[in-house]
């Protein structure tokens, strides 16, 4: 079944990361809404939504999307495009999370262990 790991957008995502365009005011509301419409988007084609709450110390991590695939012996993350996106991944696939009480790899059953930042 295809999982699509998502994560609310963060109170912080005005201080989100810019390399390519100007920094303009960002609609905290309106990113909500189009981040939910994403969401429902993703169920109505098929794909299990599994939603992390938001974080404030990680204004990006709405995009949770690096691409992966997932195999039942291997996992191959492609390269991330800031070294923040390293973090992230750490962050929403290796570490338990407290109100999932386990890694978000796990809770979107690709894994049944916590991941080191090696595998």
């Amino acid at each position: 079944m295809l999982t699509a790991i998502t994560r609310a957008v963060s109170p912080a995502i005005a201080n989100c990361q810019l390399s390519f365009i100007p920094r303009q005011p960002i609609n905290l509301a309106k990113a909500r809404e189009q981040h939910r419409a994403y969401e429902q988007l993703l169920e109505k084609l098929g794909a299990r939504v599994v939603s992390l709450p938001a974080d404030p110390d990680l204004p990006d991590s709405v995009f949770v999307e690096d691409p992966a695939v997932v195999l039942d012996e291997l996992a191959v993350i492609f390269p991330l495009g800031a070294a923040v996106h390293l973090y992230m991944t750490f962050f929403n696939f290796c570490r338990v999370h407290q109100s999932l009480r386990v890694t978000p790899a796990m809770q979107a059953w690709l894994t049944d262990h916590v991941w080191t930042i090696e595998e």
